[in-house]
């Protein structure tokens, strides 16, 4: 029997065995056949289906413990895919505020294990939506949470994302429970400790910088970053004013860190390379955003024609942003859509971009697409998003704007079956495309995005 033959039994089978599932009456699943049927459905995002098995598992089970994980893994999931999307995600809003707040005390999962993660992300939630003052006030509650983990997290969201005045009382309590943190962290067994007391440190270090009255240049550059944050989240919340704000400030703090850099002899060459050319890439997108394209592509140009400064300087995601901006700052001086292209396809398939950056490769290149009239090739660049994507939430993002994209061009319902986007095919080419490890979803390999933990199809082989 031939290995394809085989393979053809096999699927048979399962489909056979599927079906069995299905036709299964519901009084007879059991907890356990409701919480795999979950984690199933969370590999192809089938966002209805979870939620009918999360229905079915509170009015059968509902003492089962895994509930509260289940729930706090759909609302991370929603709140996630609303991010910069706010206006056309109005219901995965709606739902992630719904589950979240039941996280909070009073809410029936207040007590579950999930409770300070879920209000971390609550928290975060408000914040990227523009209700800052809510989002203010549930990290202040957060600032007494027992758990190292959490309050490092809130402290670290809290202190890149707020305003604080040099003599305010708040700046001052944050200060007090950061070094009491730190001491208690220090504390612990140094298995324990993780990668909680590196993140500490730099939180006490961000206070000593947030007040706008501090000119310490060695603080300079991690107030640019800093800015660099907050311009990201305004315009995520389509607040524009307040990113070019932010931006101005980005410009200053790293035009007079830029003045004032000099080697130092405490740090080795290459970290201070990277440093560098990291405060030009920085530096370039606020540029951009000031309208000083030549500007801009100056400093670009400086940082890609060292890429071994930031990619051996643990920095290879900044370099691949250095690689988009580049693009978007030559289509504002006339760069043609043809070369656009191809240096978007580059940089696609260049290994340096993280999933944020990956993604708006492929928009970028679908709307290229578009607009040389070509929409099943948009079609394509969508659909393949919301299926290789390696991040949940993304992948959610991008298969509701292909359901939007299908209900405005109705005819790319009819794109030719296994239909691939250019960029999705040199990814295939480049090996960029593989099976998850233990989760088997094809996704394409991405760098690691640091600034903080996110949904992930990973937690489906490690939950019970």
């Amino acid at each position: 029997m031939t290995r394809i033959v085989k393979a053809c039994l096999c699927v048979l089978a399962l489909g056979a065995a599927g079906l069995a599932a299905s036709q299964t009456p519901v009084a007879e699943r059991s907890a356990e056949d409701l919480r795999a049927q979950f984690k199933q459905l969370y590999l192809s995002l089938d966002t209805r289906g979870m939620e009918s098995a999360l229905a079915e598992l509170a009015a059968r089970f509902p003492q089962d413990a895994s509930r509260s994980r289940l729930e706090f893994e759909l609302g991370r999931l929603y709140a996630y895919s609303t991010i910069a999307h706010l206006s056309v995600m109005h219901e995965e809003a709606l739902r992630a505020e719904q589950i979240l707040k039941q996280f909070l005390p009073g809410g029936i999962f207040a007590a579950a294990p999930e409770a300070g993660q879920a209000q971390l992300e609550y928290a975060w939630f408000l914040l990227r939506s523009g209700r800052t003052e809510e989002s203010r006030s549930l990290y202040g509650a957060l600032a007494h949470h027992e758990s190292p983990e959490v309050f490092t997290q809130a402290a670290k969201d809290f202190t890149w994302h707020f305003d604080l005045s040099p003599q305010s009382s708040e700046l001052d309590s944050w200060r007090r429970k950061a070094a009491a943190m730190e001491e208690r962290v220090m504390a612990l067994p140094p298995e324990r400790q993780g990668g909680t007391l590196a993140q500490l440190r730099e939180v006490v270090q961000i206070l000593k910088a947030l007040p706008e009255g501090s000119e310490d240049p060695s603080l300079l550059m991690l107030k640019g970053r800093i800015h660099s944050r907050r311009a990201d989240v305004a315009f995520g919340w389509g607040n524009y004013t307040k990113a070019k704000e932010e931006y101005r400030k980005i410009d200053a703090a790293l035009t007079q860190w830029l003045a004032k850099f000099q080697m130092d002899p405490a740090k080795s060459p290459q970290e201070q390379q990277a440093e560098l050319m990291s405060a030009k890439v920085f530096l370039a997108q606020a540029k951009s955003w000031e309208d000083e394209p030549r500007v801009a592509r100056a400093l670009l140009d400086e940082v890609l024609a060292r890429p071994e400064a930031l990619i051996l300087g643990a920095e290879p995601g900044q370099y691949g942003e250095a690689m988009l901006w580049s693009v978007w700052t030559d289509r504002n001086l006339g760069l043609p859509p043809q070369a656009q292209e191809a240096r978007l396809l580059e940089a696609l398939t260049s290994g340096y971009l993280n999933v944020f950056d990956l993604r708006q490769a492929m928009d970028s290149l679908g709307e290229l697409a578009e607009t040389r009239g070509d929409q099943n090739a948009r079609w394509a660049y969508l659909n393949d998003e919301a299926q290789f994507l390696p991040d949940p939430a993304l992948a959610l993002q991008a298969g509701r704007n292909l359901e939007r994209f299908e209900r405005e061009r109705p005819e790319t319902k009819n794109a030719p079956a296994g239909l691939r986007s250019e960029g999705l095919s040199r990814l295939i080419s480049a090996g960029m495309v593989q099976p998850m490890e233990g989760v088997g979803r094809l996704a394409i390999f991405v760098r690691e995005f640091p600034w903080r933990v996110r949904p992930s199809f990973q937690w489906v082989r490690e939950a019970p």
